[in-house]
């Protein structure tokens, strides 16, 4: 429970070299959620730094130091107490491509039972020339505890559990008679997911860049996933069902592959998802709209 008497001079105790002893209910945190937070906290929540520490599953979480990873990349056997800052350069030579990184993991003794931590810090460059990055590993790895289900893409290994902070846990164990890399995030059970097919899509528009197009929900939280590509600025690209739609029509900026625009998402209370280039209504689309970060609340 917070303090309700965060001033009162009563609660400072002197402590030795320490000037005040603050009570942890009185301190406040409503910054971007931290990476062992349950993926249901949402940016800008307040928690108090009580319920933070609580929730702190043991120390390793806080003794992993972070390293940033540029570009290719093959992991080291120190790299299992770190967490590795995927942050690649995305100027190349030509505009509006695709920017591919390959990080190779290790496959060997020293690594079996140990757990890698990635984060996406990824950025589009806001100048030109520019892309987009497209992280991949050098193997397949399993993911949804499904031995039938594999990929080396980034961003379809995330995809399946929810990860609102783009962090992806891998550990090395035995499956069978072999040893191999496995996808250790905790989906939330209260997770809906749903894919978007291209056939779903309306006025030309078709699943862009790598994955698939998604609408989740988690709780009364309701995220889009994927890229658009291919229909007509100005245009309706798909309608999400009623359980996911928002009270009153929302408006999104999103990022887009040509450089000299930006996109603009309307998604309608009637569920309607439209997608807008300023300057370029009617036209077909030449690049991908990102519908990541896309999140809004429903009743």
């Amino acid at each position: 429970m917070a303090c309700n008497n965060c001033d009162d001079p009563k609660r400072l105790n002197q402590c030795g070299d320490c000037q005040y002893l603050l009570d942890t209910d009185c301190i406040i945190y409503n910054d971007t959620p931290l990476g062992f937070e349950s993926s249901s906290i949402k940016e800008g929540s307040s928690r108090t730094l009580t319920d933070i520490l609580q929730q702190i599953p043991d120390e390793s979480c806080c003794t992993r130091l972070s390293k940033e990873v540029e570009g290719n990349y093959t992991v080291l056997e120190e790299d299992t107490q770190k967490i590795l800052l995927l942050n690649g350069n995305t100027d190349t030579e030509v505009d509006n491509t695709n920017v591919p990184y390959t990080i190779i993991l290790p496959e060997t003794a020293a690594f079996i039972g140990k757990t890698l931590i990635f984060k996406d810090i990824s950025t589009k460059t806001s100048g030109t020339p520019g892309g987009r990055i497209v992280w991949s590993f050098d193997v397949s790895i399993q993911y949804k505890w499904d031995t039938s289900t594999s990929s080396t893409l980034y961003d379809t290994l995330i995809s399946w559990d929810y990860s609102l902070h783009r962090t992806l846990y891998l550990t090395y164990v035995k499956i069978g008679i072999n040893y191999q890399w496995i996808v250790i995030n905790e989906a939330h059970p209260d997770t809906l997911k749903t894919i978007i097919t291209d056939e779903e899509m309306d006025n030309g528009f078709t699943t862009g860049g790598a994955g698939d197009v998604r609408y989740c929900k988690q709780g009364n939280l309701v995220t889009l996933e994927g890229y658009l590509t291919d229909g007509e600025s100005g245009t309706n690209a798909f309608t999400i069902p009623t359980s996911f739609r928002p009270a009153v029509g929302a408006n999104f900026l999103c990022q887009y592959d040509d450089l000299d625009f930006i996109a603009l998402v309307n998604i309608t209370s009637g569920g309607v998802v439209q997608v807008s280039i300023p300057g370029q209504s009617g036209n077909p689309l030449t690049g991908n709209v990102s519908l990541w970060g896309i999140n809004y609340l429903i009743n």
